[in-house]
């Protein structure tokens, strides 16, 4: 099973118009993960709804700025650097983008490469690299996050 570098960035938006430019941009050939997406996400069979179409999702949470999900594409290339995106949604109103690629070391020439070309075109203040840990779900929470884990200078 292969390992992976994932690496964070803490975005003003929840704009449906940038996950879609980005994932157009940076993996153009994904699939979502889920099937289907329950809110709140993890509700122990007590949902509000459940969306079949991820845009839909998309939609309600731009406009619900309290709610915090976490949504994963994968690749369907191998030939592509990266393997997977993931937005998560904070109850802040923000959202952080996830990028994870194949490797070991967050160092890596590789992994750093991906993450300034990632940090600028999401004019990204915040960001960090890890490996395989989902973001918290919160802003303040993902600082923190990221004063704790590989900052490339």
């Amino acid at each position: 099973m292969p390992q992976y570098i994932d690496s964070y960035y803490l975005t003003e938006s929840r704009d449906l118009d940038l996950v879609y430019k980005f994932l157009n941009d940076f993996l153009p050939q994904n699939k979502e993960v889920a099937i289907d997406y329950p809110v709140p996400q993890f509700g122990n069979d007590k949902y509000e709804t459940i969306f079949y179409n991820v845009k839909d999702l998309l939609i309600y949470l731009e406009q619900n700025m309290n709610v915090d999900y976490i949504i994963y594409w994968e690749s369907l290339t191998d030939r592509s650097t990266i393997k997977q995106v993931t937005v998560q949604y904070t109850d802040d109103g923000k959202s952080i983008f996830g990028v994870s690629i194949s490797g070991r070391e967050a160092d890596s020439e590789e992994s750093i490469s991906v993450f300034n070309e990632i940090k600028k075109y999401l004019n990204s203040n915040i960001g960090c690299i890890t490996g395989e840990e989902p973001p918290p779900s919160n802003s303040a929470e993902f600082i923190e996050f990221c004063e704790n884990r590989f900052i490339p200078v």
